[in-house]
């Protein structure tokens, strides 16, 4: 076992590298992490949106809901069992994504807030929020459009928290034509 020496050799001297790497490291100040509401730069929109569906789950209002599609329109009033399914198009809408940094121009102007992506190519187009005297949205308006080779979706979006929220949607997919739908629920 002539090799052996040498093997007990290399052992130590790698051991002894693997210590001190992980010394170093350890002594490498630590990562200035916060937590993600601090680091928040634009409106908690995805959150104000979970607020909301837990108010209407709780309070199970009577919707007069109408959908639209083409030239039909059909209207009931009921119980939106699953809100959020309902307001499932709402809450997909989160700004402060890692996806969303700095791609957004904010214009600010009295009582609206309005968010313009800087890149045509990004799914959400603008948010517009506009508040009420304590600084709540009242009106929430989101445009979201996603154009590829095969299709292209505008989508437009109105929630007035306690009164409404529509979802306007219109598709157009290569070799089927254009699709365009409405739907309109009147919170009672």
């Amino acid at each position: 076992m002539y090799w052996y020496p040498k093997v007990k050799k290399y052992a130590f001297y790698v051991v002894l590298l693997f210590a001190g790497t992980t010394a170093l490291l350890s002594c490498a100040p630590e990562d200035n992490k916060t937590d993600r509401a601090s680091q928040t730069a634009y409106f908690p929109i995805h959150d104000f949106f979970t607020a909301e569906v837990g108010k209407l789950k709780s309070k199970n209002p009577i919707v007069d809901k109408t959908v639209w599609k083409e030239d039909k329109s059909e209207n009931q009033k009921l119980r939106i069992k699953n809100w959020d399914v309902e307001l499932g198009n709402f809450l997909s809408v989160d700004l402060n994504k890692p996806a969303y940094e700095q791609q957004f121009r904010i214009d600010s102007i009295a009582d609206t807030l309005r968010y313009t992506a800087i890149n045509e190519k990004l799914d959400i187009q603008s948010v517009e929020l506009i508040f009420n005297a304590a600084k709540v949205p009242q009106r929430i308006r989101i445009r979201k459009a996603t154009n590829n080779t095969l299709y292209s979706n505008i989508e437009e979006l109105l929630f007035e928290p306690g009164i409404r929220y529509v979802v306007k949607k219109e598709q157009t997919i290569r070799l089927l034509g254009k699709n365009h739908y409405q739907i309109e629920g009147k919170i009672k």
